[in-house]
This record gives C-alpha cells, structure tokens and sequence, in this order.
C-alpha cells in the first residue's frame, strides 16, 4: 500500500498545473514520511526563498522527519537563508521548542540563531529561552538582542539582557542610534531612561538620518514627554523652526508656546517672507497654542495687512505674500476657537442693525480667510441657508458688495451656520 500510495503522488505532482502540484506536495508533507525527500530538499534549499515558502506551507504542518531519519545533518548541510527558513517553520507552525533552542545555541550561523530565538519568543517558550540565554556568553547574547521580544523574556533573565543591552549602548557614539538603544532598554524594563533621551535628542545632527529615524524621534519624545513635557515642546519648537524636523505629525507634542514667541510668530507672518518649511512649522506651533485671543489676533492682523493692500496698490506690493501667509495660519486653527463673535449669530434671529459700517471687510475677509465648503446660501434651500443669504443681502444693502460677488469666496464651515444650531423657529425661516 505505501508503494501505491507514493506512486500515486508522484505521479500527481508530475502534473504540471500549479494547483494539482502544490496538493501533491500537500500530501507528500502529511505523510511525514522520507519517500519523497527527494523531490522536498530540492524544494527547500532553491535560491528563490518564494519557493521555500511555499513548499512549507504546502501544508498544515512540516515534520522534520520527511528529510529522512538523519534530517540533523542534511539541514547542517544547507546554505544560510535555507536553515534560517527551516528553524522559522518548524518553531512557528510545528511548535518544535526542542529544535529551536538546539539551534539556538549550537547552530554557527549568527542569523539561524537569531530567527531561533525569535521564533522561540513568539511561541511563548519561556523555558527553552531561558536554557538559550544561560547557554550564551555575553558577547553572543549582545549579537542576539535585537532578536527577543521583551514581553516574553523570563523575569529571571531581564537583568542579564538589560546588562547586555546597556554594554551596547555604552559603546555606540551616534545620538540616533543610541536613542535606539534606550528604546530597547525601555522595552527590556530598564530604569529611568527619560534624561538620557534628552542628552541624545540635544545631540541629534540636522537631516538627512535614515527613513525610521521620525520613528525613533516619536518614541523618544512620548518618554521624555511623560515627566519633562516642557522640554519636550521647546526642543521641538526649535527643531521645527530651524528646518531639521517638518510635518504637522509633531503638533500633538507641542504645549501652548510663550506669549512673547506667539507676537513674535506672527508678527514675522505679517512683516516679512517666508519659507514654505518654516511658515509651515509657524502654523504648526502656533495651532497648538491656540486661543480665543489668538485666533482675534490673526484675524485683526489679517485685516490690517488688507487695508495696506487698499492703500497701497496690487503692483508689486509684498502685503500680498503676508496676507497668505497669515490666511494659511488662520485656515490651521480649529474652528472652535475661532472668534465668531465678530459676525452675526445664525442661532439668533438675525437684525440689520447688528452689521456696523466697518462690518464689511471684517466679513469679506473672514469668509476669504475660511475654507470649505463652498455656498450653502444659494445652493441649499434651509433655514441656515435661507439665514445666511438673508445676512448678505443685509450686508450688501450697507455696502458695494452683492450677496452673489461675496459668496465665491465666501466659504461657511468657518462661520458655523449649521442647521442643528438653528432654534426651532426662527423668524427668518419663518419670514
């Protein structure tokens, strides 16, 4: 019966469709016998690892004794890559701890013992770890550190891989790689390591650093964060204005900036160009110090850089490039705090006496400075709508504008005209 069986799956997985071999191989696998280590081993040692792969999990399972009774000194035999995808397979899908940590300890390949003691961490055996551990000199446990997973290191190892991790750490000179270092230590329960950050954040070269770097950077800040988060906001700041960090990911981190830095700020928006980098670092700082008052600050800036506009003329004139730029920090501020007083309340029965003769360009420019969505007033037949095309028309009628010349630019989301907000009678939906 064996020799029928085993003719019948050659002869299967001589088929050439894909599919009808890779249940051949399926079967072949499940049998766990040796007949057909000749058409395995080929498979597991090919150069393409794609092959390797998907020889293994042709099945639910791969049983080492398939390579034959002697398996031990046919898998010696095999090139690097080929012994590390076998530890990986036979750990992961078989739970075979005692291969592991066999190979783990005694195996002279630095690669094959770390995806040993990987895999062994992922299975949770915290036994066989701990026979690894113990089996390695100090030098050899430092090689094999970035390989365990610091949940499942045994409590009666974490002082001999925190010791390790610290000898490492002690001979590494570049800031970036030592805040690696400290990450792990973290992971591995490693005292206080928060000061240490700093002095390596202070440390850190301007860009280029390599692509995992904001990564690291994150990391350490949160720590740092935890019992110095001033500290943390002002190393940051001062990353984010001299151009060595970008990206509005960093806001998060950042505490309400000094009174004299926020005048400062836009103050520098309002006066002079800026680059594209550090505006965007500007907006980013001074939306996580936002405020009421900051918000009528910007706003009350806007305005002045327009009325310079007025009077001095579109040609050549840089009050434009100010004007966006403050446009583009009052487009970054949460809605919530913007100053809405300034406009009439949609929630209230609106009155024409509310808009004052100097009412005009505040309105113009807040509805310019605000960004989407586009005319709810025209398109859209509701109270709100029907609220805010009244308020326009009012508008117009103490200006030159018209409710349609001012819509274009007249975005809502920023005024705030929601349909829940409105009362449930409303003299002007009912008008």
């Amino acid at each position: 019966m064996r020799a029928h069986v085993g003719k019948c799956l050659r002869d299967w997985y001589a088929v050439g469709e894909p599919d009808h071999k890779q249940c051949a191989l399926a079967a072949m696998l499940a049998t766990g016998s040796d007949d057909f280590s000749d058409i395995l081993v080929p498979l597991l040692t090919d150069p393409d690892r794609q092959v390797r792969v998907a020889t293994y999990q042709a099945g639910e399972a791969f049983y080492p004794e398939s390579l034959g009774t002697d398996w031990r000194r046919v898998v010696d035999g095999w090139d690097e890559e080929s012994r590390a995808d076998f530890v990986y397979e036979v750990i992961h899908r078989g739970l075979m701890a005692d291969i592991g940590e066999s190979l783990a300890i005694a195996d002279p390949s630095e690669k094959v013992r770390a995806q040993a003691i990987e895999a062994l961490s992922w299975i949770g055996a915290t036994e066989a770890l701990t026979r690894v551990v113990n089996a390695l000199d100090d030098a050899a446990l430092e090689t094999a550190l970035p390989a365990f997973i610091p949940d499942s290191i045994p409590s009666a190892l974490r002082g001999r891989v925190v010791a390790a991790n610290r000898r490492l750490l002690a001979r590494e000179v570049d800031p970036l790689a030592r805040i690696r270092h400290l990450l792990q230590a973290v992971e591995f329960d490693d005292a206080d390591t928060a000061v240490e950050m700093m002095v390596e954040l202070k440390r850190l070269p301007a860009p280029p650093l390599d692509q995992y770097a904001d990564h690291a950077i994150d990391q350490a800040i949160k720590i740092v964060r935890q019992g110095h988060p001033q500290w943390a906001s002002d190393w940051l700041a001062a990353r984010l204005l001299a151009g060595t960090m970008w990206g509005d990911q960093w806001q998060t981190s950042l505490l309400a900036a000094p009174r004299q830095q926020v005048d400062e700020l836009i103050d520098r928006l309002a006066t002079q160009e800026i680059q594209p980098r550090e505006a965007s670092a500007i907006r980013t700082i001074l939306s996580a110090s936002v405020t009421l008052a900051l918000a009528r600050q910007v706003f009350d800036r806007l305005c002045e850089v327009q009325r310079a506009i007025s009077s001095g003329g579109p040609a050549g004139n840089p009050a434009w490039i100010w004007f966006d730029q403050l446009r583009s920090l009052f487009r970054a501020l949460p809605a919530d705090c913007l100053p809405k007083s300034r406009l009439p309340d949609c929630r209230n029965p609106f009155r024409a006496n509310s808009i004052q003769n100097n009412s005009e360009p505040q309105f113009r420019f807040w509805a310019a400075s605000a960004p989407t969505p586009p005319n709810y007033a025209l398109r859209y037949p509701t109270s709100c709508g029907n609220h805010c095309a009244d308020t326009l028309r009012t508008v117009s009628r103490k200006s030159s504008l018209t409710p349609h010349s001012m819509m274009p630019t007249g975005r809502m989301r920023r005024l705030r005209w929601e349909e829940s907000a409105m009362p449930k009678t409303s003299p002007i939906c009912a008008g």
